[in-house]
């Protein structure tokens, strides 16, 4: 007897799915399929394989092989899954209306199958015991087409043996599609049925292909030879629903010497009816037309037409697609059944069961329950505390202690979490979020590519649902993700999950209270701290938070100004030791890990750098550094590789140097400014320093001052009159950021004012910050004292504030005064600018005329833009008639 374990599959049956339950109950159908499949082999044994092609199931929801079981395969079936991303089907026309490639990702299957032969079906198609002894037998054809009869039938829940749903389909047939479609309901004897007159269902229509083949269901059944199917490059992949696709390929097989053979109509499949797609009733009353737009569904006289030019087509093979067909250029991932899920210990301190968070947080638990992964939930409490949600992945570790507020202490959660956590991958999340299976994605992504340097956060969604989740729905996913359509983005500043290496929970010993602010963000602070990798992967991981009140009814600035924040803020070291979403050094987006600039990076490298010290960096990176200062030329050299490359090891670099200390900041961006780089840098550098409040003392430029004295770096700058950089220019930028000393935009940008007055050299960083100030009293002040100032980069500045209603209203004959009066001195760009806006309409009505004048003031002057813009108008006009 033949061991067929070691045997090549004979055949390959493709089906394409996505789990997004299509027509209803598709897991339950798709179930039907797979199982009786199993018996079948079972008790007809030769080697086959099922290839299941999952097509772009939405990043929340789990493989569809979660909801599939295995186990009970012959030995002699082999099952693959193939997975084709979301990313893919987004490259494709149609994305955003048809959720799956029927034909496409069939191909993607046909592509990659082993067998000799290969028959592509649906994943709700049964087949009839006599059918599959006729393809065990191994005796097949390569020169011909197999087709057979569909027989569609009502909708089954599962059966537990074969035979019992063999009966219940023979019981309760809606319609049969031999080449016409029969209704029982028409009183049609049923043993005529074979000896009326086939005929394709084509005819009746305006025209008619020569042939008359077998189209009717045939996507549910169409079986030829690998040789075959390469030959043909697989179905056409048209962008298009793939109604009537499968058709084409019937002709485009027959007329390239394939011969149609229909089965006897015992070899017969049976379809499981659901409640959407084609069928003969909804195509009557033009229901199934109605759904799809124009160009989105191939009609009947395009089929015609399609299959005309087959027919009439003189090679010797007929085939629509290139040799690439299949996606045979795309990364596509063949699903490892040996791989084992990641194994994570999540740690939650839940408040009492009661109330709105008895559901809120059973909601949250039983989310984490079902997600693919291998989970460890450590539930920290005080004695006495009761979980309704029961679990053997479930410990109540009753050991928790608390601060003087009565809230729960974060180093005693975190040493509660080293004793009793069994994985060395961490998840601290709070116990109001729910998580969808993107969450898993993304872990799993993530442990794959980087050691254990690594920190995950993300933006939350604020949603409000008010019921218990029923978890026993296999689609629960797509339920909560009805209300997260419906949800609030949170702040960067708000952080309600941590996922890291279990080695980085003894640095959290700071007993801060939980809840009390600022602890979230101290968490970030301790991971760049250490050198890790912190990606932010808010647009991978949807973070669902249910909506309530605070405890004790206290608002969130109740909160903010406790002596609980207050003790918080104090106990992690103030505002300098805070860090939140926004700076994060690294981005996961589609399933990649990116730097913050989100360019690609070479993680083997950042990985040979991820957790070293200060002193191990400098070491292996040949820095040096003094105790207290940095080179100058260090930093120079530093900014220029970081922003010239966007290379995440710079990034790095620059963590290590300076994200600690804002001093260090304030440095670069006064370099910067000598410089005359990018301001927009500048600016983000001095936002950073902001944060802090104050400098620290060790400033390389002297600013020398201690953090208790504030004021000193204010005198030094006063008194500063020989440095490159003018004074005003730097006290501008402390008063305007607040960095030292109370923060007063108006003073900074009268320093700044000042100084560009006399030297416009900095001129691109007043524009910057006098555009952001939001003094509307200052900013008008401004406009007028510079109006009459000859200067045409000033009267360019004030022609774009009053273009754009930047503190004044907006008024384009103003401005095209004062665009004159640059244009006078050379600065001529602003006819463009305007003639710019009246073609697209901002801030007004769209002008063509009038766009033309603009144009053709800046041509006059030789403004080169202009001289384009005018021919190109020009031609649209006299298209349009609408010039002389």
């Amino acid at each position: 007897m033949m061991d067929v374990k070691t045997l090549k599959p004979y055949l390959s049956i493709v089906v394409a799915v996505r789990n997004d339950n299509h027509g209803g109950d598709f897991i339950q159908r798709f179930n039907l399929f797979l199982n009786s499949l199993f018996h079948l082999g079972k008790i007809r044994s030769f080697p086959f394989e099922i290839i299941i092609v999952e097509w772009n199931t939405p990043d929340y929801k789990p493989s569809i092989i979660k909801n599939i079981d295995i186990d009970n395969k012959p030995s002699c079936c082999d099952v693959r899954l193939i997975q084709v991303s979301p990313k893919i089907h987004k490259k494709y026309k149609y994305s955003d209306k048809l959720p799956i490639y029927q034909m496409i990702a069939k191909n993607v299957g046909i592509k990659r199958a082993k067998g000799d032969f290969i028959l592509c079906t649906n994943a709700d198609i049964i087949f009839s015991e006599e059918l599959f002894v006729f393809l065990s037998e191994m005796e097949l054809d390569e020169n011909k087409l197999y087709r057979v009869v569909r027989y569609d039938v009502k909708f089954t829940n599962k059966y537990n043996k074969f035979d019992d749903l063999i009966r219940f389909c023979k019981n309760n047939i809606i319609r049969i599609n031999h080449k016409i479609t029969y209704h029982p309901e028409q009183n049609i004897d049923f043993d005529l049925l074979e000896n009326i007159e086939r005929f394709n269902y084509l005819e009746g229509k305006s025209e008619s292909p020569a042939k008359s083949l077998f189209i009717n269901a045939c996507g549910d059944f169409q079986l030829m030879s690998k040789k075959a199917w390469n030959e043909l490059r697989g179905y056409p992949e048209f962008d298009r629903f793939s109604f009537h696709i499968d058709s084409i390929f019937e002709y485009q097989a027959v007329n390239s010497g394939y011969e149609e053979l229909i089965l006897p109509d015992d070899l017969r499949i049976y379809h499981i009816e659901h409640t959407s797609g084609y069928t003969p009733e909804s195509e009557k009353n033009g229901k199934f037309d109605k759904q799809f737009p124009d160009g989105f569904k191939i009609t009947y006289d395009e089929l015609i037409s399609i299959v005309k030019k087959i027919e009439l087509n003189t090679s010797k093979i007929k085939y629509f697609n290139t040799e690439n067909w299949g996606l045979a250029l795309e990364e596509i991932n063949e699903f490892d059944f040996n791989r084992k899920f990641p194994k994570v210990t999540f740690v939650a301190v839940p408040k009492p069961f009661e109330n709105k968070f008895t559901i809120i947080q059973k909601n949250a638990i039983q989310s984490w329950l079902n997600l693919s992964l291998n989970v460890e939930i450590l539930i920290l409490c005080e004695k006495g505390f009761k979980c309704p949600v029961i679990s053997d992945k479930i410990r109540l570790i009753d050991e928790l202690e608390n601060t003087k507020f009565n809230r729960p202490d974060l180093s005693s959660a975190m040493r509660l979490a080293d004793k009793y956590a069994s994985n060395d991958c961490i998840v601290y999340i709070n116990s109001d979020i729910i998580l969808l299976d993107d969450f898993s994605k993304t872990i799993e992504t993530v442990l794959d590519n980087l050691n254990d340097n690594y920190g995950i956060i993300g933006q939350r969604i604020d949603v409000n649902i008010e019921e218990e989740i029923d978890f026993s729905n296999i689609h629960w996913q797509d339920n909560v993700f009805n209300y997260v359509k419906e949800g609030i983005l949170h702040s960067k500043e708000g952080i309600d999950y941590f996922v890291f290496p279990k080695k980085f929970l003894k640095t959290l010993n700071v007993p801060l209270s939980i809840g009390g602010t600022v602890w979230d963000q101290w968490i970030v602070y301790k991971m760049l701290n250490r050198g890790y990798l912190v990606i932010d992967a808010t647009n991978e991981i949807i973070a669902v938070h249910q909506n309530h009140s605070y405890p004790g009814n206290m608002s969130f600035t109740e909160i903010l100004n406790s002596d609980m924040a207050r003790t918080n803020m104090q106990l992690a070291g103030g505002r300098a030791c805070m860090r939140n979403i926004s700076d994060c050094n690294a981005v996961i987006q589609n399933g990649k890990i990116l730097n913050s600039n989100k360019k690609n990076m070479n993680l083997e490298k950042v990985k040979s750098l991820l957790g070293l010290t200060r002193q191990e960096y400098l070491q292996k990176t040949d820095y040096v550094l003094s105790e207290n200062t940095v080179l100058e030329s260090v930093l120079t050299t530093l900014f220029n590789d970081y922003y010239g490359k966007n290379d995440l090891e710079n990034a790095l670099r620059i963590s290590l140097f300076l994200d600690n200390n804002p001093d260090m900041l304030f440095n670069c961006a006064v370099i910067l400014l000598e410089k005359d780089s990018d301001y927009s840098i500048i600016v983000s550098c001095l936002e950073k320093v902001h944060v802090f409040g104050y400098l620290k003392g060790y400033n390389l430029l002297g600013l020398k001052y201690s953090n208790n004295v504030t004021g000193k770096h204010v005198e030094y700058w006063k008194s500063n009159k020989n440095g490159k950089l003018p004074s005003e220019i730097v006290l501008g930028l402390i008063y305007f950021f607040g960095l030292g000393c109370p923060k007063d935009t108006v003073r900074g940008i009268k320093y700044i004012k000042k100084q560009i007055l006399e030297n416009k050299k900095h001129f691109k960083l007043f524009y910057k910050l006098f555009i952001t100030m939001k003094d509307k009293t200052t900013r008008l002040e401004i406009i007028k004292e510079l109006k009459n100032n000859p200067d045409p980069d000033i009267q360019y500045f004030i022609g774009y504030v009053y273009a754009n209603g930047k503190g004044v209203e907006q008024n384009d004959n103003i401005a095209n005064r004062h665009f004159e009066k640059a244009a006078e001195n050379g600065i001529s760009y602003g006819y463009n600018y305007l003639g710019v806006k009246k073609i697209f309409g901002i801030n007004s009505d769209i002008d063509l005329i009038q766009a033309y004048d603009f144009f053709y003031k800046g041509a006059s002057i030789d403004n080169k833009i202009c001289i384009k813009n005018l021919e190109l108008l020009k031609n649209y006009l006299a298209e349009k008639n609408d010039l002389d």
